[in-house]
C-alpha cells in the first residue's frame, strides 16, 4: 500500500503516521533528500525469501520531480508485502496523475493549515487524552505565545506535562512561568500589519494583546 500525507506541521504528520503504523520498531525511515525515487521503488519492490512485510516512511518527499512516472507505475502494480508512507510538507498539485491514483485508493491525505481555533482545540484534546485539564483561555494563551504555530504549541505543552509529571488541572500562573513568551514578536507583527494596512490582522493582534494585558509600546 502507498500513502501520501501532506501537512505543514511535523507533529500532524507524525500523528497521521501513527494511525497507520502503531509502532515504528520495524519501520525503515528514509529522508528523501538523501536518496532517489528509483532507490525507494526498488526497496519497496524487493521481496525476501521469507515474505517479510516491509514498512517504509519517506520524509520530505518532493512531488515536483519529473520522475513521478516511476511512482505511478508502482502504485498501479504494488508489492502487496510493502507499505510506504510518503510525507510532504507543502501542498501539492492535485491535478497530478499520482495524486489522482492515490485518491482513487483513499490513501491520499491533505491536512489544511490549522486555524487559531483548531490549535486551541487540539491542545485541549491532547491534555484530556493525557489526563490533564486545560481551560479554553489557557489553550488560547499557549497558541498566542506560540505565534499560532502548532508545532511550537505542542512542544510548549509537552514542557507543561513534564513540569506537572502527574495529570491535574493546568494553572495559568504555572503557564506564565513555563511557556516561552513571544510577545515582542507579536508587537512587531502588529506594526508590520499596520504598515501593510492589513486591517484584519491588526485587529486580531490588538484583540490578543489586550486579552493578555500587554501594555502599549511607549
Amino acid at each position: 500500500m502507498v500513502y501520501l500525507i501532506i501537512s505543514n506541521s511535523y507533529h500532524i504528520l507524525d500523528e497521521e503516521v501513527g494511525k497507520i503504523f502503531k509502532s515504528l520498531d520495524d519501520v525503515e525511515i528514509i529522508n528523501y533528500n538523501d536518496t532517489s525515487l528509483e532507490e525507494i521503488i526498488n526497496l519497496a519492490s524487493y521481496t525476501s525469501l521469507f515474505n517479510y512485510e516491509k514498512k517504509m516512511i519517506i520524509k520530505n518527499f518532493d512531488l515536483s520531480s519529473n520522475k513521478n512516472e516511476l511512482l505511478e507505475k508502482y502504485i498501479e502494480n504494488q508489492n502487496p508485502l510493502s507499505q510506504i508512507i510518503f510525507l510532504c510538507n507543502e501542498k501539492v498539485d492535485e491535478r497530478k496523475k499520482v495524486v489522482k491514483l492515490l485518491k482513487e485508493r483513499n490513501t491520499y491525505t491533505y491536512i489544511k493549515p490549522l486555524t487559531y481555533k483548531d490549535i486551541n482545540q487540539r491542545l485541549i484534546d491532547k491534555c484530556k487524552k493525557n489526563g490533564f485539564k486545560l481551560q479554553p483561555n489557557d489553550a488560547s494563551f499557549i497558541t498566542f505565545e506560540s505565534l499560532s504555530n502548532y508545532d511550537i504549541a505542542i512542544e510548549e505543552l509537552n514542557k507543561v506535562f513534564l513540569y506537572y509529571i502527574n495529570p491535574c488541572e493546568i494553572k495559568r500562573e504555572d503557564l506564565n512561568n513555563i511557556i516561552s513568551h513571544n510577545i515582542d514578536d507579536n508587537n512587531f507583527k502588529f506594526i508590520d500589519a499596520v504598515i501593510q494596512r492589513d486591517i484584519k490582522t491588526s485587529m486580531n493582534l490588538i484583540k490578543n494583546l489586550k486579552l493578555f494585558k500587554v501594555e502599549p509600546l511607549g
